[in-house]
């Protein structure tokens, strides 16, 4: 299973933040975030993320017979030959320092 973070595109759809808060900086209104701007976004872009989705597809772990034998904290489904793929870039970016670019732009 994978998860996949902050995901961008040059075709990005409306509802994501970049385009809620360039709307809301054009529109004069007061940008809607979460506690206090203190959130650190993941952004990927769509063409790596086709990447990090091809190559543990192609790599399917083998899970062991027993329950006992998985290690703690491994997400290795005992039903299934599969784990939990987080897909990012893990260069986290502050909110409000993503507003502030977007802002002096």
């Amino acid at each position: 299973m994978f998860r996949f973070f902050t995901v961008q595109d040059t075709w990005g759809r409306p509802d994501l933040a970049l385009y809620k808060f360039v709307n809301a900086i054009f529109d004069d209104r007061p940008i809607d975030f979460y506690n206090h701007g203190e959130m650190y976004p993941d952004f990927i872009s769509v063409d790596y993320l086709g990447r990090g989705i091809a190559l543990p597809a192609a790599a399917v772990p083998e899970g062991p017979e027993m329950p006992e034998d998985l290690e703690e904290g491994d997400s290795l489904s005992l039903a299934t030959p599969c784990r939990v793929v987080n897909i990012g870039t893990s260069e986290k970016v502050r909110l409000l320092e993503f507003i502030d670019a977007i802002e002096d732009s």
